[in-house]
C-alpha cells in the first residue's frame, strides 16, 4: 500500500471510532408533549420547610405552560399570645401558571413567556438545568410517560 492508502485507511479507522460518539453527544430530547418536574425543599426560618414544584408542560412542537407552585405548612407562630399559649399559623399556598413558547437549538432551551419573561435551560444528562448555578438552581427531570398529565 502506498502512503495515501494508508493515511486513508488511518482517516476512516478514526471517523469510524468518532461517529458513533458524536451521535450519542448530539442526541436531544424530544419534548413535544412531555412533562419535566423541579422539586425543591426551602428552610424558612421559624416556619418550617416550604416546597416549591416548578412544572415545565411542552404542549406541543411549540407552545409550553410553566407552572410554579409552593406551599408552607402550617406552624407554631413566633410570639406568645395574651392567654400565654403559642398559636398556629395556618398553612398557606400557592400557584402562578404562564403560557409561552419554546425553542431547543443544540442543549439550549429558551422559554419566551406570554408576559414577556425569557428563561433559558440546558439539556444535560437527561435533565433541564438552569445554566446559572445558585442554592436554588432548578434541575428538572422529565415525568415518565405513564405518570404524565400535560396540561393544555
Amino acid at each position: 500500500m502506498s502512503h495515501s492508502k494508508y493515511r486513508f485507511a488511518f482517516i476512516g479507522a478514526i471517523l469510524s471510532l468518532l461517529v458513533p460518539s458524536l451521535r450519542a453527544e448530539a442526541k436531544r430530547p424530544a419534548l413535544k408533549n412531555t412533562q419535566w418536574i423541579c422539586i425543591n425543599k426551602v428552610l424558612v426560618l421559624d416556619a418550617g420547610t416550604m416546597t416549591e414544584t416548578y412544572t415545565l408542560d411542552f404542549i406541543s412542537a411549540k407552545e409550553c405552560i410553566y407552572t410554579y407552585k409552593w406551599s408552607l405548612p402550617s406552624h407554631p407562630a413566633t410570639f406568645i399570645g395574651p392567654d400565654g399559649k403559642v398559636g398556629t399559623i395556618p398553612g398557606s399556598s400557592s400557584e402562578s401558571t404562564f403560557r409561552g413558547t419554546w425553542r431547543l437549538r443544540g442543549k439550549t432551551l429558551t422559554l419566551k413567556m406570554e408576559d414577556g419573561t425569557t428563561q433559558t435551560y440546558v439539556y444535560e444528562d437527561g435533565r433541564l438545568v438552569d445554566p446559572v448555578p445558585s442554592t436554588s438552581q432548578l434541575i428538572f427531570e422529565q415525568v415518565k410517560s405513564d405518570q404524565v398529565n400535560v396540561k393544555k
